[in-house]
């Protein structure tokens, strides 16, 4: 039996308790037990306590995905600083301002998306990776193309660049791969084991996983729910695989121009940015959206026909977009504007049901959620007004007000679970999200007078929006690093 340790109702009736209306079967250790009392924690009960304990040591993250977010954090981290210096001594900006634009989609966001989703699809679906050495394999080319990448911009040579765009060519082919291999074997696994449980270790979260047991979670993905949130996560599904497409379709493009010599401007608006920015980080996020805020909340948060009609529009306006910047200025500007109105579509979508839906949540989650949103719309409308999506402005609306304070939110609710920490009191966690966003929004500011030529008074709202953003971003995640780990519970 779960022994109670503060953590209220939840885990005092967990054996007969219902997750999204279904009653949970329980043997003497069964691992599922665990997985719904701990998403039932991160996700509902008890959320919107400060210092409450939402992480179960019996369950933890293997070290891949670990491995994959620590390196991702790490180049944060460098990106966040190297930010902060530009916007302190824009004299810098020319040396550092194509190694900045190197970390934040490839070090920072890409690195993320491969450990949270090897994380979930071991946390949730019940996965496990059959060669486990081939995600090493991965993190190893990921971040070795990064760093080449960034020594051949230092030292001015495109050889070695070169080599590093091929790592970062072959990186998500191996990921495609990967989650491949693991979704063929799971399969596997149901045919020949449906009649009996055999525990396997799995490298994904670090713990003996019933071969039974996944087959249950791989049959309800992410366990039973209503059909509303059903329907959603299939659209989530899509919109993952078309992104992943677009990575690959990507970074072969950039790695082939590379080799014809062609180096295009940092940040330009060509079809590799289009397809890697818009495609690969926005449609990623955006999936990711679908699949975790219901989540939170346990309900459908907006409807099935709201979710495609927002993909759709997003899928056609990143391939039109990137097509028209080959081929015609007009058919590029319509791709931008079809994208700005994906992004409208989006974030009306959420902050319109948001009122209702994050009652309850943590608060630093909640805050962070609406203000992401909100960024998202203010790039919508600027995007469907002429808003060049490479442009500064567009670019720190995208990953440092709209995707950066979204992983804010979902770290608030998500993570204590995934590195067993207790999560930061109202107070700390809700400081730490006013910096980000203060910084965040000043930065944009900025932006916008640079680009009305107004640089005097743009550089005193850069310095302070920079400083106030790149601590807003270390006390993130020093909070993750040195907070206190949640105590042991007997199962």
């Amino acid at each position: 039996m779960i022994r109670e340790n503060g953590l209220g109702d939840l885990h005092q009736r967990v054996i007969k308790d219902t997750f999204f209306g279904v009653k949970t079967r329980h043997t003497k250790g069964d691992t599922f037990v665990v997985l719904c009392a701990t998403v039932r924690q991160v996700l509902g009960v008890a959320v919107g306590k400060p210092n409450t304990s939402y992480g179960m040591p019996g369950l933890r993250v293997g070290d891949l995905p670990k491995a994959f977010m620590a390196m991702a954090f790490f180049n944060f981290v460098v990106g966040v600083v190297l930010g902060g210096v530009m916007a302190v001594s824009p004299t810098q900006w020319g040396m550092l301002a194509p190694i900045h634009a190197e970390l934040n989609p490839f070090g920072w966001l890409t690195l993320l998306i491969y450990g949270m989703t090897y994380a979930v699809l071991g946390l949730f679906a019940g996965l496990r990776l059959p060669k486990p050495l081939v995600g090493w394999i991965q993190l190893a080319l990921a971040e070795l193309g990064v760093v080449l990448i960034i020594v051949g911009i230092m030292a001015n040579s495109n050889a070695i660049s070169i080599i590093g765009f091929a790592c970062q060519t072959i990186a998500p082919l191996v990921f495609l791969a990967n989650v491949m291999m693991a979704v063929m074997t799971a399969h596997k696994g149901k045919r020949t084991n449906a009649s009996r449980s055999v525990e396997k270790e799995s490298p994904f979260v670090g713990e003996k996983v019933s071969i039974g047991i996944a087959k249950d979670l791989l049959d309800t993905r992410f366990f039973t729910k209503p059909d509303g949130i059903r329907k959603t996560d299939r659209i989530a599904e899509r919109g993952t695989s078309f992104a992943l497409m677009m990575f690959i379709v990507g970074a072969i493009w950039e790695f082939i121009l590379r080799l014809l010599g062609q180096v295009p401007e940092p940040a330009a608006l060509t079809p590799t940015t289009v397809l890697v920015y818009y495609g690969w980080i926005v449609g990623t996020v955006l999936s990711v959206s679908l699949h975790l805020v219901p989540r939170y909340v346990k309900s459908a948060v907006i409807t099935s026909r709201q979710a495609a009609t927002g993909q759709w529009l997003w899928l056609i306006g990143t391939v039109v977009t990137a097509a028209g910047s080959l081929i015609s200025p007009i058919l590029q500007r319509v791709g931008i504007a079809v994208l700005g109105i994906s992004m409208i579509v989006y974030a009306v979508s959420y902050l319109w049901v948001m009122r209702r839906a994050m009652r309850g949540v943590v608060l630093a989650s909640a805050v962070s959620w609406w203000a992401s949103w909100l960024f998202a719309l203010a790039l919508g409308i600027s995007l469907l007004f002429g808003l060049d999506p490479t442009s500064l402005i567009a670019l720190h609306l995208l990953f440092l007000g709209f995707i950066t304070t979204l992983v804010y939110g979902i770290g608030y609710t998500f993570f204590p679970a995934l590195f067993n920490r207790t999560v930061p009191s109202h107070a700390v966690s809700v400081l730490q999200v006013s910096l980000s966003l203060i910084g965040a929004l000043l930065m944009v500011l900025a932006f916008s007078d640079l680009q009305s030529g107004n640089a005097q008074s743009a550089l005193p709202f850069l310095a302070v929006g920079g400083t106030l953003a790149a601590i807003g971003a270390l006390y993130f995640l020093l909070q993750w690093l040195f907070g206190r780990k949640e105590a042991n519970h007997d199962f």
